[in-house]
């Protein structure tokens, strides 16, 4: 709780649309919003004031400068917001990976409305000239990294498990530094490369430190066709998330991180609910309708909840409690810390930084359960550090 309090309260304090520690906050500028990639990270805002030609060009380096510390101490935070709320998630959920995708989405709405109804900076979203040009691409970049992106990896690590699965996802720094690069014009160097090299490798290393060698989740052999298929999926959701991700930064549109939150959360949860019930009435046509009276119906465990139902049965009010402190900081906290750095860092640097929750999961561990972490685990957790050392130096 004091967390809580000590989030909103830093958020309610900032300047304004650097006001970020989460996704978003208000629009200071009438100026026309436009997606723009050259704007340099964390200066759009600032652009448009220097627009009017009434700053100080001192004054700007020095707010560019302080916003890119704040941006990579958010990125360095968010993952570890991640990690801490997989914890509390843990075995949980006694539902469907959609229906868990599901509600962690309604959840962090209404986290994220919450906070801006304090803040009273939920305003200036629904205007006119932020509709079409700024929340129509976020809904997409939501439908591609939250919807799909998400639904794709769950079925993956399902069908490879988490060791293969992992050599895929891990490489998500590598594709964001070269859209970075390629298309949002931010600068290669032999530091960039090195760092995001070390980290992708140190991540590999600790993620991997406990894990199965192959199979799928449940432990068992998974066959040739099932293995491609869980590649293919792998690929697909490090294009679908790092794409959605770009989409994100691009067309802010000025928006601040908790709104780019309540957008992308939002219409993730639209769109999942629309999902859930497609599968519904799907599901009460095969049945014939509701007083059809399949005896295969009837005859179902009631413990086995369908893929869309959104509250699935035998949660108790400590698996309920877990879910809603775990998504807190799943899909809360650490959301907004990386919309923050999205906003102020270039893209690449803040998408690498995004993928080290697994470097804080063995001192959380530690601390939390008493679980001593292995060698392994304490090397790549080094050595990814090392890269994001380098990283920071940029």
């Amino acid at each position: 709780m004091r967390l809580a309090t000590g989030v909103v309260g830093a958020l309610a304090s900032q300047p304004p649309l650097l006001n970020q520690m989460g996704r978003s906050l208000a629009c200071v500028h009438r100026a026309p919003i436009r997606c723009s990639m050259a704007a340099a990270p964390g200066t759009m805002d600032l652009a448009l004031k220097l627009r009017g030609g009434g700053a100080d060009a001192a004054l700007a380096a020095a707010a560019g400068a302080s916003g890119a510390g704040g941006g990579l101490t958010a990125a360095i935070i968010s993952p570890a917001a991640t990690a801490l709320g997989f914890m509390m998630w843990d075995s949980n959920w006694k539902g469907s990976a959609f229906s868990l995708n599901l509600v962690k989405n309604v959840i962090a709405s209404i986290y994220f409305g919450l906070t801006l109804l304090l803040t009273g900076a939920i305003k200036p979203i629904f205007t006119p000239d932020v509709v079409l040009p700024v929340l129509s691409p976020l809904a997409f970049s939501a439908l591609l990294g939250v919807v799909v992106g998400d639904c794709t990896a769950i079925a993956s690590l399902r069908l490879l498990g988490s060791r293969r699965y992992l050599l895929i996802d891990c490489l998500k720094p590598a594709l964001a530094s070269a859209i970075g690069i390629g298309v949002m014009g931010e600068q290669a160097s032999l530091r960039l490369i090195a760092g995001v090299a070390a980290v992708i490798v140190g991540v590999y290393i600790a993620s991997t430190a406990d894990s199965p060698e192959g199979g799928g989740g449940g432990g068992g052999k998974s066959e040739g066709g099932e293995i491609a298929m869980g590649y293919a999926l792998a690929v697909g959701h490090l294009i679908f998330d790092t794409v959605g991700a770009s989409i994100t930064k691009r067309c802010s549109g000025g928006l601040g991180p908790l709104q780019i939150g309540l957008v992308r959360f939002g219409a993730a949860a639209i769109m999942l609910n629309l999902i859930s019930l497609t599968g519904r009435v799907a599901s009460m046509g095969v049945k014939g309708g509701e007083g059809g009276g399949s005896t295969e119906v009837t005859s179902k465990p009631k413990s086995v909840s369908a893929w869309w139902r959104p509250t699935p049965s035998g949660m108790t009010a400590i698996n309920w409690r877990c879910i809603i402190g775990g998504t807190f900081f799943v899909t809360f906290v650490a959301p907004a810390l990386y919309f923050k750095s999205l906003l102020l860092l270039p893209f690449g640097i803040a998408a690498t930084l995004s993928c080290t929750a697994p470097l804080y999961e063995p001192a959380l561990a530690r601390i939390l359960r008493g679980t001593k972490p292995n060698l392994q685990a304490i090397g790549g957790a080094v050595l990814a550090f090392l890269g994001v050392a380098a990283l920071s130096l940029e």
